[in-house]
């Protein structure tokens, strides 16, 4: 690859903790200060950072305050940031906007080198093909967006619109770099006529997201197309015990191997050098129903040395409608009752909208003045 143009990333969720209620802290702001060191390492002369930089739309001065930081920081080296806000932060004014080196690409597009760069916030499913419509045209070859895409999460996850929106509104759009999805892809659509980028979360957000998180190096491929190199971000060691335990035989086997995976996670912390408070591990396992009262083993043994996720998995569903789902590994969810029980589009628009936001209370204000606005025009 040529010099790097730009360090890409999303969902950085910035918060003090991950999980309100367990004592992991630190995880999003040491990401965040990776992608400073690396932005300042590499040289670049922007950060781009599609959405979800914070994780509420109302937040303590804390992640204000660490965002800030690192604009300045990076700011400081002659790197701007270039971000669009995704459902989680979302402002009429954009709380990175208070830094003069930050700029909101929904606002006006950027030249990156040879690439003209342009954005769209986080849009509700019934405004996604408009904004696209007006915003995506001439001449970008780049465009970062913060979506739910039909095409990678499917029909479960509410889905706002599908690649080939995007195909169909910019055809003249060479690469879309997309935020929302906790995992990292790098693939291309439509006969590789559409570069797709999920650069994935930062930090782990869920027990069940992929384990590694990643940084991208945006350059100018020999084609002249946007090209990208992927960097793994230093994490949290993680266990995560695959088979699901069933009987007291399971529990043994893990007792007996839980210390070699201690020895290969501290070996990592200590190459890696993570800092204290990242060092203590994940471990995350299932277990049927029948041992819940064996898995207390681990528990006990694990006291105090791993931040523990454990599901226990149900030996019975009593409701017969939902038997053969489950059988399937299908779970019923409200989104699911929706589609089947509710017939009229805008109450269903407005309970995918309140389903999938972060905070109900301002996504229904935020609906109200757009419901307001529409009837004025």
């Amino acid at each position: 690859m040529s010099k790097p143009l730009a360090l890409v990333a999303s969902d950085l969720h910035l918060s003090p903790k991950t999980w309100r209620h367990r004592p992991i802290v630190g995880d999003s702001y040491y990401a965040w200060e990776q992608i400073q060191e690396e932005a300042i390492r590499s040289e670049v002369g922007f950060v781009i950072l599609a959405g979800d930089l914070l994780e509420r739309q109302t937040n303590g001065s804390e992640p204000i305050i660490k965002l800030q930081q690192g604009i300045e920081k990076m700011g400081e080296q002659g790197i701007r940031t270039l971000f669009i806000q995704g459902q989680h932060e979302y402002q009429e004014v954009p709380w990175a906007s208070l830094s003069k080196h930050a700029h909101h690409l929904a606002t006006e597009g950027v030249e990156v080198g040879p690439f003209w760069v342009e954005g769209i916030d986080y849009q509700s499913k019934e405004m996604l093909r408009e904004e696209l419509a007006t915003t995506a045209y001439g001449r970008q070859d780049i465009l970062v967006m913060h979506q739910v895409w039909l095409d990678w999460m499917g029909e479960r996850a509410l889905p706002q619109g599908s690649f080939s929106d995007v195909r169909e509104l910019a055809p003249e759009l060479t690469t879309l770099i997309t935020g929302d999805l906790h995992e990292s892809r790098l693939e291309w659509f439509d006969n590789k006529s559409l570069q797709l980028l999920s650069p994935g979360s930062t930090c782990m957000q869920s027990a069940a997201e992929p384990l590694q998180k990643y940084m991208y190096h945006l350059s100018e491929g020999e084609d002249g197309l946007p090209e990208f190199e992927r960097i793994e971000l230093k994490s949290r060691p993680f266990i995560r015990w695959e088979k699901r335990l069933e009987t007291s035989e399971d529990v043994d086997d893990v007792m007996g191997k839980i210390e070699d995976e201690f020895a290969r996670v501290f070996d990592y912390a200590d190459a890696n050098e993570l800092p204290e408070e990242i060092c203590t591990p994940i471990f995350r396992f299932t277990y049927s129903h029948e041992i819940a009262d064996e898995v207390r083993r681990i528990e006990k043994h694990l006291d105090g040395r791993v931040h523990l996720f454990w599901k226990e998995i149900p030996a019975v569903v009593e409701d017969d409608v939902y038997m053969e789902a489950f059988k399937a590994g299908v779970s019923a969810t409200m989104a699911d009752m929706l589609r089947e029980e509710v017939d009229d589009e805008k109450v269903r628009n407005l309970s995918e909208r309140l389903l999938a936001a972060p905070d109900i209370s301002e996504e229904l204000v935020r609906w109200q003045k757009e419901r307001l606005t529409n009837e004025g025009s």
